[in-house]
């Protein structure tokens, strides 16, 4: 109960002993990051505050190759010690990791890390000068692409020349659950720009809408990032309006997509 200064990012909670970490970055390993993170099992009120145990349920791991914007998605879920962990190249990992990682895009959908101010506030090292995601100048996000099985991606024109507040300084995507599917924009869009009102909601994956009153477990709202604190968003309803703008604009290509002219579709920036 209560609120958290650090709270776990995917399940909006406040618990201990749940970790995010790096193996490599940028120039090592041929220009390859890779960023992973282990979560403690979602359980009502548990905080996990005494667990000293290596057991976690939710292990995931990105691959991000930054010269060729090619992305991988791993995760594996249920009770696992981490000393046990196969390598995805392996006959184990194989079996281990799994396949089904397709969703994943729905969050990943602007690029392949996420960078709430949750999560850029871990660093490597005691000092706080390597912080543990890359820099967004690092990454070429309309590069990114995901090798393998995944939700199709499209991306709206390159940011920097809309006037839409959002792609002003954004790559913005949406991705498309199965073939014939209407595109969507990334969740994260959503909680970004405080569309979903989401200090006191949580998103429902399944009805794409608020599924609960349920408030925030952090100090400072952080789902909410783009409309508060020192941004160029500085309201939610300017927020919201860009959002509308987007989805407009994606309704409009899937019109098109249902009977395209002769030099195809493209999504329109807004």
């Amino acid at each position: 109960s209560g609120t958290c200064k650090k709270p776990e990012d995917l399940y909006t909670r406040c618990v201990f002993n749940s970790t995010l970490g790096r193996l490599s970055q940028g120039k090592d390993d041929k220009g390859v990051d890779i960023i992973f993170s282990c979560r403690k099992r979602p359980s009502s009120g548990k905080t996990y505050k005494n667990d000293k145990s290596n057991t976690y349920y939710d292990i995931a791991a990105i691959q991000h190759n930054r010269a060729t914007g090619a992305t991988c998605f791993y995760q594996h879920l249920g009770d696992t010690n981490l000393k046990k962990i196969p390598a995805p190249n392996t006959n184990a990992g194989a079996d281990f990791w799994d396949a089904q990682t397709e969703n994943c895009t729905s969050c990943h959908s602007n690029g392949p890390f996420i960078r709430s101010p949750n999560y850029a506030q871990v660093f490597m090292d005691a000092a706080k000068t390597d912080r543990l995601l890359p820099r967004e100048g690092d990454i070429d996000d309309s590069k990114y692409h995901v090798l393998h099985k995944h939700w199709k991606l499209v991306s709206f024109p390159e940011s920097g020349s809309s006037t839409n507040v959002c792609l002003a300084c954004h790559n913005i995507g949406a991705y498309q659950a199965k073939k014939g599917a209407k595109h969507r924009l990334g969740h994260v869009n959503f909680l970004a720009s405080g569309a979903l009102k989401s200090l006191k909601s949580t998103w429902d994956h399944v009805t794409q809408k608020p599924k609960s009153d349920k408030k925030s477990p952090t100090k400072s709202g952080y789902h909410d990032y783009m409309v508060v604190g020192s941004y160029v968003v500085n309201d939610r309803d300017e927020a919201v309006d860009a959002v509308k703008q987007l989805n407009l604009r994606l309704a409009d290509y899937d019109k098109c997509l249902k009977s395209p002219p002769a030099g195809g579709c493209k999504l329109a920036q807004p």
